[in-house]
């Protein structure tokens, strides 16, 4: 399978999710398409894995499959939402083969709705993924905040995606400090940039914050 092939099924996967996803109301349906993501993000997965998909388009392929799995996370709590009423955070490893990656992940938003709530509160299972990796490497780390936007004059939505660059981090970093200037900080003037300079677009859901940890 080659990454056009992966680039258009995650791609038209999204498409359909989007489309139906606010109507979906029973448990049997929110089952239905578990199925369907878990079958989709298998196929995505393998193709990752595979030497052909460590080409150009993976970046694109990376980010359609952390939306899917973010997806997948929010229909399961959707089932067992009174066994998960107080978790507002959940992370998840991302496959990569981008070279250099120590890992990949994602901290998927459940229910908050404010950018800054949700970015101070992500802050612990940042710190706690960083640390674990610094026992064997210095690492060079950067973000990427994914949410989706509306424009309320005609209803039209799209996945918008702000992220910072790569800042050394070592066993000698403030990683709290570290936290406030290169991810908090960058992140909400990033926001507020697209939001004077878009103002047509309205910020509807918070997905997720992506976390690429690197070697240096």
């Amino acid at each position: 399978m080659n990454t056009q092939t992966l680039d258009q099924i995650s791609t038209e996967a999204i498409k359909k999710i989007e489309q139906v996803r606010r109507s979906i109301k029973t448990n049997q349906e929110y089952q239905n398409f578990i199925n369907y993501l878990r079958k989709i993000i298998l196929t995505v997965t393998r193709g990752i894995k595979s030497k052909s998909s460590c080409i150009k388009n993976y970046a694109k392929i990376e980010s359609n499959l952390t939306i899917l799995r973010t997806y997948l996370i929010n229909f399961k709590l959707k089932i067992k939402a009174k066994n998960t009423s107080n978790r507002y955070l959940i992370w998840q490893d991302i496959e990569s083969c981008f070279q250099g990656r120590i890992k990949t992940g994602i901290i998927s938003n459940l229910k908050i709705k404010d950018p800054l709530e949700f970015m101070k509160k992500c802050f612990h299972t940042f710190s706690l993924k960083i640390k674990k990796e610094l026992k064997t490497s210095m690492l060079k780390v950067n973000v990427s905040f994914a949410g989706m936007y509306i424009k309320p004059q005609n209803n039209e939505t799209a996945f918008k995606f702000f992220s910072t660059k790569n800042d050394i981090i070592d066993n000698n970093t403030d990683l709290q400090t570290w936290y406030k200037q290169n991810v908090l900080a960058k992140i909400l003037a990033k926001l507020e940039e697209f939001q004077e300079r878009d103002s047509g677009w309205s910020l509807l859901e918070i997905l997720y914050l992506k976390v690429n940890i690197n070697s240096y």
